[in-house]
């Protein structure tokens, strides 16, 4: 399929969604016409994702069909993986109102990514390693399971699953048009994601309306974006595939740390850094768009990596420029910091910590010592 080939289908596919988005809308604005609301009513557009995920299968399943050369589809099991997107959908349906559903849907979500992984063909990933295939294997199902329950628990914050799917989507266009790549149909598919999670951006952002994303679209657009991206790590561009869902990375990283320092330094710091955003006064349409600029910055890096193949450096920039975002926000004051600065703050705050740590060890040390002597004492006069 070539380049104007595949822009003819993205139009299609653009029409066809449109049709159907906006038939929905408009059924909706005429049920809710001549109702009168005597609180404060926010409109709600409940099956808006429904509809993208509609949009997504039936665009995937054009564009198997169109596309000459089918080789990829089977070699790399993608097909397989549409049908674990759908379990993924059908997991979605399970309550977690108990905390033993919640345990059996983790389960089940954990054994189907295990068994797709082990599914999966041979690849440089799994065999240029002396550690044993299945380790490798089993270790790769459970980084990617994570980074699937950690993207979950992201979507409590309206907008960032529909931004971090619009910055694959559009990264992989821009590689698509400026580049061409061994992965074509990958990032063809990729690159739709663009196109159909920005006609969503109308309701939000000028009617605005609610859209509400939870149960089992949820669990398929997280297990999609963070799929897409292990694909595209197989594909021989892992550079690619972590800057993807760099911002999820970052905010685990985040997620982890303040957790250790909150607990090491008996503090109560919000555990996300898009809440630090929040008691930084940055209201929630301004902190969007701050990470969609740095979204931006990220795809330029990943043009650079498609353009020379250099993927480590990439990747450790990405990593310094939200490590200086996270220090700008955490300390205004030191705003005009440079990287050094920035290192040298970092390092003070874990020597700091690890200060503290052997502070709190000891004083667990003198209380279990106090309060066995009496113990002892008692022993001691019991065999007296």
């Amino acid at each position: 399929m070539t380049l104007s080939h595949y822009f003819i289908f993205l139009a299609c596919l653009s029409v066809f969604n449109i049709a159907v988005l906006y038939s929905y809308f408009l059924h909706y604005e005429f049920k809710e016409f001549d109702k009168i609301h005597n609180e404060f009513f926010t409109p709600t557009l409940k099956h808006a994702y429904s509809i993208f995920i509609l949009s997504f299968s039936l665009g995937v399943a054009a564009l198997f069909y169109f596309t000459p050369d089918q080789t990829w589809f089977f070699e790399s099991n993608f097909l397989y993986f549409c049908g674990l997107l759908f379990v993924f959908l059908l997991f979605g349906f399970i309550p977690t109102n108990q905390k033993n559903t919640r345990l059996i849907k983790g389960l089940l979500e954990f054994g189907s990514i295990t068994g797709f992984v082990f599914f999966l063909p041979d690849n440089d990933l799994f065999s240029k390693t002396v550690v044993p295939v299945e380790a490798i294997r089993v270790l790769a199902a459970i980084v990617w399971f994570i980074i699937f329950k950690f993207t979950l628990v992201l979507n409590q914050f309206e907008g960032v699953i529909p931004a971090q799917t619009f910055h694959i989507g559009f990264s992989s266009l821009l590689i698509l048009v400026i580049f061409s790549t061994t992965a074509l149909s990958l990032f063809q598919i990729n690159a739709s994601l663009s196109v159909l999670i920005f006609m969503l951006s109308p309701f939000y952002y000028v009617l605005q309306y609610q859209l509400p994303l939870t149960g089992s679209c949820l669990n398929f657009i997280c297990l999609l974006i963070t799929g897409v991206s292990f694909f595209t790590v197989l594909a021989g561009y892992w550079g690619i595939g972590v800057l993807m869902l760099m911002y999820v990375l970052f905010e685990m990283t985040v997620f982890v740390y303040r957790r250790i320092k909150n607990f090491v330094l008996r503090k109560k710091e919000p555990l996300f850094f898009f809440e630090t955003l929040s008691d930084r006064g940055v209201p929630e349409e301004r902190a969007i768009g701050l990470i969609i600029r740095y979204h931006l910055l990220i795809s330029a890096l990943m043009l650079f990596i498609a353009y020379s193949l250099i993927q480590v450096q990439a990747v450790i920039l990405s990593a310094l420029l939200y490590l200086k975002l996270y220090f700008r926000i955490s300390d205004p004051s030191g705003s005009q910091a440079s990287l050094k600065d920035l290192y040298h703050r970092a390092k003070k705050d874990a020597r700091r910590s690890i200060t503290n740590t052997n502070h709190i060890f000891s004083v667990f040390k003198e209380k279990y010592s106090v309060k066995n002597t009496p113990r002892k004492e008692n022993d001691t006069d019991a065999d007296a």
